[in-house]
């Protein structure tokens, strides 16, 4: 997968966390749990773009990409 491809997919899961974030927190207010609407560290959009990866790149397991594509970041 070519690097243009990666930033595609990068920039439209950024599009869409921008646009689904505020209506998942409304829904979790309007729910009444009691949970704090703390900031993600990494961000949503970054978790989401790890695990696509992961699905892409063909590894058996998660843990082997996480030691060899995202630690080495």
């Amino acid at each position: 997968m070519n690097s243009d491809n990666l930033i595609t997919i990068f920039c439209n899961i950024d599009d869409f966390c921008i646009q689904f974030e505020p209506d998942w927190n409304a829904i979790l207010l309007s729910l009444k749990t009691g949970a704090r609407d703390r900031k993600r560290n990494p961000a949503l959009s970054k978790i989401m773009k790890i695990l696509i990866y992961f699905h892409l790149s063909g590894m058996k397991t998660f843990k082997q990409y996480y030691i060899f594509f995202i630690e080495q970041i």
